[in-house]
């Protein structure tokens, strides 16, 4: 393809796409994440320039850079001063990037498989130390759990606990609705949201309640993802460990060097 043909293509891209009213940050993401997707399938792997997006995308160039900086966190793109921003192809070759914070639900999805899940329980329990300290809860403090199950054609791939705390809650723990993520489950049933979240990777053996619902041999070493959810204010909100059979969901991050 032609100079010239590419940048008529961008902008044929980018033409394609509706002016942003609501939610703009988030649209926007989405819109330059489908945009660097359509690009790297033609061959081409340098981004318009800020100026060219804001003004097809209608919003801002401030909106812009933080859509395009989070794309970078992710390992999606790299921008260089004076050369421009360019999109890292293998990158985007993940079957699931571990730096990017959505629902488990959105990531299955994404892989092509029918995304579904089940609320086992909602309940009251005094967590154990580790996820207490890091909660900041106060001494015989207690939480709201959920457990769920999301499923990947029919079939178990992550097994989760939510861990919140029972004083942030807006109701009482039988009042509590599950929700499909732990991001709406904070959103819903607290006064806060999540903001980030910072994630541990732990080695785990599969007990006999994994065994159960993920359909795994007791025993199997397992990934444990054992998330912790901040608000604004930098306040943990939530704790979600998350049971992932690696052989129906494979997780990667990526790690740049030179930006």
């Amino acid at each position: 393809m032609t100079p010239q043909g590419t940048q008529q293509n961008r902008r044929q891209m980018l033409g394609d796409q509706q002016p942003i009213v609501v939610d703009a940050y988030h649209q926007v993401k989405a819109r330059l994440n489908d945009l660097v997707e359509r690009l790297a399938a033609e061959g081409e792997f340098r981004l318009p320039a800020e100026d060219q997006l804001s003004a097809t995308l209608g919003v801002s160039r401030p909106t812009v850079r933080s859509a395009l900086l989070s794309l970078q966190k992710e390992g999606k793109i790299s921008r260089f001063h004076g050369r421009g921003t360019f999109i890292n192809k293998y990158a985007l070759m993940m079957s699931a990037n571990l730096a990017e914070d959505r629902p488990f639900l959105d990531i299955i999805a994404n892989l092509g498989y029918v995304a579904t899940l089940r609320t086992l329980a909602i309940g009251e329990t005094t967590p154990e130390a580790e996820i207490a300290a890091k909660l900041n809860l106060e001494q015989g403090g207690t939480t709201c759990t959920v457990d769920r199950i999301f499923e990947a054609d029919g079939r178990p791939a992550v097994l989760s606990r939510d861990y919140v705390p029972v004083s942030r809650l807006l109701r009482q723990v039988a009042e509590v609705t599950a929700e499909d993520s732990t991001f709406t489950l904070v959103e819903r049933n607290t006064s806060g949201r999540i903001q980030y979240s910072i994630a541990d990777l732990v080695p785990a053996l599969a007990d006999e309640r994994t065994s159960e619902h993920l359909g795994v041999p007791a025993g199997r070493p397992m990934l444990l993802i054992r998330h912790l959810h901040l608000d604004e204010r930098q306040e943990p909100v939530a704790v979600t460990d998350a049971l992932v059979d690696d052989e129906v969901l494979r997780f990667s991050i990526v790690r740049t060097y030179l930006d």
